[in-house]
């Protein structure tokens, strides 16, 4: 698929920088559902992607976390989250993405997340590897669990998990030298790609969520599935990554601790 890569790399430069600027200054605050929120820069920011984005790729869908989807017959969709880490965003924590990712035929081909803190943008193309501006990224090269760094998310949208998850996040903690929340599964799979987390894991996430950073994972050389073994993670809403070395173990002790869970065990 032939499209200007620097018209994308412009909106979502624009979209974040404006985000960012603009961080202590949101005047509208809905509850979507409890602990789950969005804000009107949320709702604008989408609304400015999703007619930029649809300029880039003349007649493509748009599947986006604020307005839904947006169905056409071209074989190209748009998958984007246009505030991954709202919470955070609430309490000028600045620690959040744009996130947009490109499939064709239901297949991610491109990927692109804006990091407006550090003004860093990541992105990968499929079979062209993964970036960070214009440098070249790779995953770790840590070959086990001990002394790494992971990242996680918890339950905020599913109380009724959080054993399940304390089981899991403790199966790392025994293993790990640290583990790390920061709020935004977009930039936790961008650290995966380019060595700062060894790993990531977490469940109950959205298409939007995973869609871009499952592909720069992949194409930094890492490997990325859902907590039942699929290959295509925003699909199926859980996701777990890292590099080829660890993974097996990563999966076992994060994933099938976190699916093998009962009550009271």
């Amino acid at each position: 698929m032939n499209f200007s890569r620097e018209d994308l790399r412009s909106t979502l430069v624009k979209a974040g920088d404006h985000l960012l600027t603009s961080m202590n200054s949101v005047n509208v605050i809905t509850e979507k559902s409890k602990f789950d929120y969005v804000t009107e820069k949320d709702i604008e920011t989408e609304r400015f992607l999703k007619q930029k984005l649809q300029t880039i790729v003349p007649g493509s869908s748009f599947l986006g976390e604020e307005d839904g989807f947006q169905f056409s017959s071209s074989p190209f969709r748009w998958i984007v989250d246009p505030l991954d880490g709202t919470t955070n965003y609430i309490h000028s924590f600045p620690i959040f993405s744009i996130s947009t990712a490109l499939e064709e035929n239901g297949k991610i081909i491109f990927g692109a997340i804006y990091f407006p803190l550090l003004k860093e943008y990541f992105w990968a193309s499929e079979g062209e590897g993964a970036y960070l501006n214009d440098k070249k990224i790779s995953v770790s090269q840590i070959e086990s669990l001990e002394g790494g760094l992971f990242a996680t998310g918890f339950p905020f949208r599913a109380h009724e998990r959080i054993d399940r998850y304390l089981a899991s996040f403790r199966s790392v903690f025994e293993k790990a030298s640290g583990i790390r929340r920061c709020g935004s599964a977009a930039l936790d799979l961008c650290f995966v790609a380019c060595g700062r987390f060894d790993g990531f894991w977490e469940d109950n996430l959205s298409p939007w969520d995973i869609a871009a950073g499952e592909l720069i994972v992949k194409e930094a050389g890492g490997t990325v599935e859902d907590f039942f073994g699929g290959d295509n993670p925003h699909e199926k809403g859980s996701v777990i990554c890292s590099n080829k070395k660890i993974f097996t173990d990563f999966f076992k002790t994060a994933a099938v601790t976190y699916t093998n869970y009962k009550q009271g065990r």
